[in-house]
């Protein structure tokens, strides 16, 4: 999600925001409102350093990183997620991935990291 496209022209330097969020679990990309199906719960790898934003705002990225709408962390590169102890027997979690930088432009992905130790119920026969 991409908000605030602008130009902003400030003591004679030009910035045009078009800050992009880029997440990456377990080394493999990721994208707004995919499914990641884990294949254990160990760390999972998280990355946020390959955001894209104009060369003038880059090294001023600020990532911040929530599981259900909870802050955990923060910091774009190299985060280690372990799946909360009080939730292993929940199917999946959200995961976002908030990427602001110091002109305020502001870019979000979430993703559902699906528990690979919980399987669907199985649905209850019908007997008629």
């Amino acid at each position: 999600m991409k908000l605030f496209p602008y130009t902003l022209e400030l003591f004679g330097l030009t910035s045009l925001s078009e800050l992009s969020s880029k997440l990456i679990i377990n080394g493999v990309s990721a994208n707004d409102g995919d499914e990641i199906n884990l294949e254990n719960l160990s760390p999972i790898l998280l990355d946020g350093s390959s955001s894209l934003d104009t060369e003038n705002d880059l090294q001023g990225l600020r990532c911040i990183w929530s599981i259900n709408g909870n802050v955990m962390f923060e910091g774009c590169e190299n985060r280690e997620l372990t799946w909360p102890e009080n939730q292993t027997s929940e199917k999946e979690l959200v995961l976002r991935l908030d990427v602001m930088d110091d002109d305020g432009a502001f870019s979000s992905q979430s993703v559902k990291l699906m528990n690979p130790n919980v399987n669907d119920p199985l649905p209850y026969p019908l007997i008629v």
